[in-house]
């Protein structure tokens, strides 16, 4: 299996319109190994991604994750993100690399972009407590190496959408959080997780607030 950057590039009808060149650096913001995963873009049906692992090779996540005990979820059931209650990360700027690192995966994990969202707000001051669900984080993507999004050849253009949201998660502003996927038949082709902008005063209002983010992206 060729290595991302020894990847050609495009070649169709579609370049001689449009400028596609893959990035120099691709290999910085993906991996340099593709071992069990097929890359195959093929630009009249559509791109096929199956199962690539996006690590970032030569990071100080990897070192930590790797031989860490796998764990089946990102985030631990009833876990609360707060500004206080421990004591500063030892590492702020790891912990600022390490997160900044993680957003790069959300571009294919959506399972990852809700507790990224997270962490990613606390990068003025990690806490201890932070740093340790960026570890758990990191436990969960070493069992989860070979995940990914599959993208398949479909004649169904039925959008089915999902959305929740969590009431006042933000323990510091009380502010709720949305979350919602966007399939195109059995293809997600648009996710986010964010906290919502005001307060809201009931787990209804919340719910009606992810769904209004929602109808907006459809």
């Amino acid at each position: 299996m060729p290595q991302i950057e020894d990847t050609p590039q495009p070649t169709s009808p579609l370049t001689n319109t449009l400028a596609i060149k893959l990035p120099d650096n691709v290999r910085t913001v993906l991996t340099k190994n593709t071992h069990n995963s097929t890359v195959e873009t093929n630009f009249d049906t559509g791109p096929s991604l199956g199962a690539m692992p996006l690590v970032i090779n030569n990071h100080p996540m990897v070192t930590i994750g790797k031989d860490a005990k796998p764990v089946k979820t990102p985030l631990a059931t009833g876990c609360k993100f707060q500004s206080k209650g421990t004591e500063a990360t030892e590492d702020p700027s790891l912990y600022r690399s390490v997160v900044g690192a993680l957003q790069y995966l959300t571009i294919t994990r959506p399972d990852l972009a809700f507790t990224v969202h997270k962490l990613c707000q606390y990068m003025h001051r990690p806490l201890q407590s932070h740093w340790k669900i960026v570890k758990r984080v990191l436990r969960y993507i070493n069992g989860t190496r070979d995940h990914g999004l599959l993208f398949e050849k479909s004649n169904n253009l039925h959008i089915i959408c999902y959305c929740d949201s969590d009431w006042a998660f933000d323990q510091d502003g009380m502010r709720s959080a949305s979350g919602y996927c966007l399939f195109l038949g059995s293809n997600v082709i648009s996710w986010m997780a964010k906290k919502q902008q005001v307060v809201s005063r009931s787990s209804t209002e919340a719910e009606y607030r992810s769904l209004a983010a929602l109808v907006a992206e459809t």
